[in-house]
């Protein structure tokens, strides 16, 4: 059963002048230690940062985080799967809220270009245990 769907879309430019500007602190704000390793190995790190900015904002809205909720956008890391398809590993307050709803799984679909990123993230209950 799908409990909520996700999506959002950033401009590759908008990203790439916020980390010219706050530098790490934008960077160690927004993602993990290995989210950032990921991205600045890529040719156009930017656009990588943009993309996981993206798919953050797509699970929260599939789990239905309220912006009066405290989140730590670290608390949801986009990682690879065994299989190099995006996946969202929750923790802290996201994990909670995942938990509370009984979440199972959380699918996530990126797209990127050179201007624009889009993410999709769907939650979905299913026979079986929370998603972690």
């Amino acid at each position: 059963m799908i409990l909520g769907v996700g999506t959002d879309i950033l401009e590759t430019g908008r990203i790439r002048a916020l980390i010219e500007k706050g530098g790490a602190s934008f960077l160690n704000h927004w993602f993990t230690e290995e989210e950032i390793r990921y991205c600045n190995a890529k040719v156009k790190p930017f656009v990588h940062f943009a993309a996981r900015l993206s798919a953050k904002e797509a699970v929260a809205k599939s789990i239905r985080i309220e912006a009066s909720m405290p989140v730590s956008w670290k608390d949801i890391s986009i990682e690879k799967d065994e299989n190099g398809a995006p996946r969202a590993v929750l923790s802290g307050g996201p994990a909670r809220r995942a938990g509370d709803l009984g979440v199972t799984a959380i699918h996530v679909s990126i797209s990127h270009g050179d201007a624009y990123v889009t993410a999709t993230a769907v939650a979905e209950k299913t026979e079986g245990d929370p998603v972690q």
